[in-house]
């Protein structure tokens, strides 16, 4: 509501709620250890997926080359496996300009995998970088 005034795009009206909620976001995520352990984009890729944002009448789309995000795809799966064998639940966390895009992306490959903004976790909290997404290093 503290938004809805500013805008109607209900994408930024969703990244908004999503930011107010960051203290359950923050405990839903928060490891015994009392850090969020996750996975984080490169700026390359964050800036790729920024770039490829297209804004239409009908909102904003993501029109990203299929050869680069089947790389980033596999590059995350890759880290996915690191992840899940360290006992963690996995984590993407991206800027929140691109978050919704991003979730976008992947959900169909990954659908249960969590994908937050910074924006979305309280700056008192650690987070645990466990590795990096690049879209053309698939080390």
């Amino acid at each position: 509501a503290d938004w809805a005034s500013m805008t109607k795009d209900l994408d930024i009206l969703t990244e908004k709620v999503r930011q107010s909620l960051a203290r359950t976001i923050t405990k839903l995520h928060l490891s015994a250890e009392g850090v969020i352990p996750a996975i984080t984009l490169s700026p390359g890729a964050e800036s790729s997926i920024s770039d490829a944002v297209q804004k239409s009448d009908h909102g904003a789309v993501l029109a990203f080359d299929p050869v680069d995000a089947q790389k980033m795809i596999n590059n995350l799966a890759a880290k996915l496996e690191k992840v899940t064998a360290l006992n963690y639940h996995p984590i993407v966390i991206c800027s929140s300009q691109i978050r919704m895009h991003f979730k976008k992306l992947i959900e169909r490959f990954l659908p249960n995998l969590a994908v937050l903004s910074y924006d979305e976790i309280l700056s008192t909290v650690e987070i645990k970088s466990l590795g990096t997404v690049e879209i053309f290093d698939a080390d």
